[in-house]
């Protein structure tokens, strides 16, 4: 849930608005009171979609045929008025969790714990069919569970809404992967579709992925189409087996819901209710006791963070930007429980402060310098970068950009470096976001390296144009040295007390940057395909052959672990090193800590550990499987779906989490716990114990970073691809 907005109307009929719930294809949803004081949902559909032909005949016969559903497993339709300006629908407020939430939060569930859920499903889709009306959307995000039960959401009022759809541009409708083949093949889908995702959803429910994977919408119809289903995962013989007969591509092969209750029910254990949480596993339970909670006597709305009038409350009518403070008035909003896709209240005490575009996306997650949160928005191809203030979110400045951004490359001494393509990098004075200079550079690498009032990039010679790295004054932009490097490929270099160290083919040279003259080279047997990394004495690179530690001071190898690289690629693995350990990952999942003092020239592992993940090498991934270290733990996120934690005395597992998030992931350390940006918001975690300490949740987040005690990232609602959301955050203490 998140506050009323300004521009938010006090009602639709007789019903009190009290807060936004979550937002859709079709509309916007809200908490809301009736006249005699329940708690109801009000969803208002788009204004242009009814202005579409046909909609609100469409939407009317859908409305009075799901007014007339009536079960312990749906939610009950309360109220409706599609001829208004605005169609809206009143159901019944359901507080709970999705199905989809709880197996990405708690994982998989267990056998009879799936059978009971079918069950109830099965029973509501019977309502739904009474009624006339097929869901034609069944998937994990419309199965709510809640404290009576679970129950299906949104069933036949997509119908509405995608018939529309259907008329203008012929799309395929529904959810990719969980909709039956006849639905993927765009003909009619009736009751036996259903059935098929009923089917899907029980996978889901099993085994914590659908029966056909994920993937883009082409690909996974494509695999409805053409493929069987993959239920090697459902480890109960007789739920695979009733589960295989609802995904039977020939829909009079599919079984009735009659059947599927008779079947399913043999599975389940006797005395089980399906209208109370004692079906879940417990943790599933006490999350869904915890949201119950007491809603809003009165409306909440947004309060302004900068004065009226300010430009910032002054955003184009198709703008959306606003900063969240958490200091609003939320007078008896306490304790609210989520639903429907909010997430602002369950995170209100949490939130430093969040930040959304005027329009379009945010490139990355926010780069923070000197006070100031950057960030990139595009639009339309065009950048605007805003600086925010870090304690409050408030916009001090921001600056346009012609032509085309690649991103926020970085920032050092007060200046904020951007890709302007991959022709010029550009510098913005982090103070007031003015342009200070642009450079040509040969290409966009991977972050800007400054050090001694320096900037080091790729470049030609300016004289015989021979490809090398050149060091250029950040005060003047003149070219003070260039060192060639036989080769216009090699990874990113480091920088280090005064020692600039990059690989060129198969030689790691140092440099000193104050007279650009090399201070050793040390050539090796393979091609080097790792940025450095420097700690103490001692510099660390990959090679296609092996992970090599040299002396600072002369170059000389000090020991070498065999690298699971593949040949002729353009990266490699970075290590991460400790005071203790030089953790490197392998392909197979595995995580290497190797002594940082071993005497042996061909090092060994102290420990590997298995972190239940595979990855491979890319431009983007060389960081995979990187641990942070604090108290005698390595806290790891092994790239799919689970974040652990490593005893660094053995390599012994001390803790597991579930936690869906991005591959490129990592974990960070503020405030002495372990933070993790999942699909559903940020995980923090004490490392010693493996508590949770907090969990932000309803919020899609990204690219998490720490600086200082706080945390920074990128987010969005759980349907955008791209992030539209800045956010920082003050982690509890453990």
């Amino acid at each position: 849930m998140e506050p009323l907005h300004a521009d938010d109307p006090a009602g639709f009929g007789p019903y009190q608005l009290l807060a936004r719930l979550g937002s859709g294809g079709m509309g916007r949803v809200y908490l809301g009171r009736s006249p005699s004081g329940r708690t109801v949902a009000v969803k208002v559909v788009h204004a242009e979609l009814a202005n579409e032909p046909d909609f609100r005949a469409r939407f009317r016969r859908e409305v009075t045929a799901a007014s007339a559903v009536s079960g312990a497993f749906t939610a009950p339709v309360v109220d409706a008025d599609p001829d208004a300006p605005s169609p809206w629908l009143v159901t019944a407020f359901l507080p709970g969790l999705s199905l989809q939430d709880a197996v990405e939060r708690h994982g998989p569930f267990p056998p009879d714990s799936v059978a009971a859920l079918g069950v109830s499903l099965a029973d509501g889709l019977a309502a739904v069919h009474r009624a006339g009306v097929v869901h034609r959307d069944l998937k994990p995000s419309n199965v709510l569970i809640t404290p009576d039960g679970p129950r299906l959401i949104d069933f036949g009022i997509a119908r509405a809404a995608d018939g529309s759809a259907i008329t203008q541009s012929g799309m395929v409708v529904g959810s990719p992967g969980f909709m039956p083949p006849e639905q993927a093949g765009r003909h009619e889908s009736g009751p036996p579709g259903d059935v098929y995702s009923l089917g899907a959803v029980l996978t889901f429910a099993a085994t914590g992925s659908g029966p056909f994977g994920e993937g883009p919408m082409h690909a996974m119809v494509y695999r409805v189409l053409h493929e069987n289903p993959d239920l090697g995962r459902v480890a109960e013989p007789r739920l695979r087996a009733v589960i295989g007969a609802c995904l039977n591509r020939d829909q009079a092969g599919r079984p009735t819901l009659p059947t599927l209750v008779h079947w399913l029910s043999r599975i389940v254990p006797e005395d089980t209710s399906p209208q109370s949480t004692g079906w879940l596993p417990a943790t599933v339970s006490a999350e869904i006791a915890s949201r119950t909670q007491q809603v809003p006597q009165g409306p909440v709305r947004l309060a302004a963070t900068v004065p009226p009038g300010s430009p910032a409350l002054q955003a184009p009518p198709v703008g959306r930007r606003r900063a969240l403070a958490i200091g609003l008035a939320l007078s008896g909003a306490a304790g609210l429980a989520a639903a429907g896709g909010g997430w602002w209240f369950l995170n209100r005490d949490k939130y430093r402060w969040t930040w959304e575009t005027e329009w379009g996306d945010i490139v990355d997650s926010p780069v923070v310098t000197g006070g100031v949160a950057v960030i990139d928005q595009v639009w339309d191809r065009k950048h605007t970068v805003y600086g925010l203030d870090t304690d409050t979110g408030e916009e001090r400045w921001k600056s346009e950009i012609d032509g085309p951004v690649l991103g926020v490359a970085g920032a050092q001494d007060g200046a904020i470096f951007l890709y302007g393509g991959v022709r010029r990098l550009i510098a913005l004075n982090a103070a007031d976001g003015k342009e200070t200079w642009r450079l040509p550079i040969t290409e966009a690498g991977r972050g800007v390296v400054t050090g001694s009032g320096l900037i080091f990039m790729r470049r030609g010679d300016p004289e015989t144009g021979d490809p090398g790295i050149a060091a250029i004054s950040l005060a003047t932009r003149d070219v003070r040295w260039h060192v060639p490097a036989g080769t216009s490929v090699f990874p990113p270099p480091a920088y280090a007390n005064g020692v600039l160290y990059f690989a060129a083919d198969r030689t790691l040279i140092a440099i000193d940057v104050a007279t650009g003259k090399p201070r050793w080279t040390s050539p090796g047997k393979t091609k080097l395909i790792g940025t450095p990394v420097v700690a103490g004495n001692t510099v660390y690179v990959s090679s296609e052959a092996a992970l090599n530690a040299l002396n600072t001071a002369d170059g000389k190898l000090r020991w070498a672990f065999p690298n699971t690289a593949s040949k002729g690629v353009s990266y490699g693995w970075i290590p991460t090193v400790t005071d203790r350990f030089v953790f490197i990952p392998s392909t197979g999942g595995g995580l290497n800590a190797i002594d940082v003092d071993t005497s042996a020239q061909q090092a060994t592992a102290r420990w590997t550990f298995s972190t239940g993940g595979e990855v491979e090498l890319g431009p983007t991934k060389q960081h995979l499987l990187s641990p942070v270290v604090h108290d005698g733990v390595a806290c790891v996120f092994n790239g799919q779906d689970r974040l652990s934690g490593v005893d660094l005395a053995g390599g012994r597992r001390l803790w597991e989490h579930r936690a869906a998030a991005f591959q490129d992931e990592l974990p960070v350390i503020a405030k002495g716990g372990v933070h993790l940006a999942t699909k559903d918001g940020v995980l923090s975690v004490e490392p010693k114990s493996g508590k949770i300490l907090s969990r932000t949740e309803g919020l899609k987040t990204a690219r998490l970073s720490a600086v200082g005690d706080r945390l920074y990232f990128a987010g969005g609602d759980a349907d955008r691809t791209k992030p539209d959301r800045a956010c920082a955050l003050d982690p509890p203490t453990p």
